[in-house]
């Protein structure tokens, strides 16, 4: 049995592209308004200040790896950085950044930039100073990586932050 045409009426056509929140291709449109440029500028600048904390965490790890480490230069880049993650995400809000810098994840950036500050960089320090029993060596890992895998699984929780 053979099937014609009129038994197979004519599709409808796709539906339209969806634009991405930032504009796209489309040179900055968004849901068929413009986007002012100064808005996705403030937008791109607030990933940016979120994403400069991983140079305070460098900074931080890179005394920690030094012959004779000074605790308190750690904590001053860790705590610089605890400014600028205080700083971002009211500019996040206010500055509308979901909507004008789509492309970019803030929260990642956000979350990996907090592990490193507020998990890794200071447990490595606890273990490089020797502050738990058998550090710096192998054997105090035993300290140390119960907490950094706790931390990972916290950050890695889609419930864990509320994003009200």
């Amino acid at each position: 049995m053979t099937v014609g045409p009129e038994l197979h009426p004519p599709q409808p056509p796709p539906p339209p592209r969806v634009v991405p929140p930032d504009g796209g291709e489309h040179g900055g449109e968004h849901g068929g308004e413009r986007v002012a440029p100064a808005d996705a500028m403030r937008a791109y600048a607030v990933h940016a200040l979120t994403a400069s904390g991983v140079a305070f965490a460098f900074l931080a790890a890179a005394e920690v790896c030094r012959a004779s480490p000074d605790p308190r230069l750690v904590f001053l880049y860790l705590a610089i950085q605890v400014l600028i993650d205080a700083a971002d995400g009211p500019f996040a809000r206010r500055w509308q950044v979901k909507r004008y810098a789509a492309r970019i994840d803030g929260r990642t950036i956000d979350d990996i930039v907090d592990y490193l500050t507020f998990t890794f960089i200071p447990l490595l320090l606890v273990w490089r100073m020797g502050w738990v029993p058998f550090a710096p060596g192998l054997a105090g890992a035993v300290w140390i990586v119960p907490a950094l895998l706790a931390s990972l699984l916290g950050f890695a929780n889609v419930g864990a932050k509320d994003e009200t």
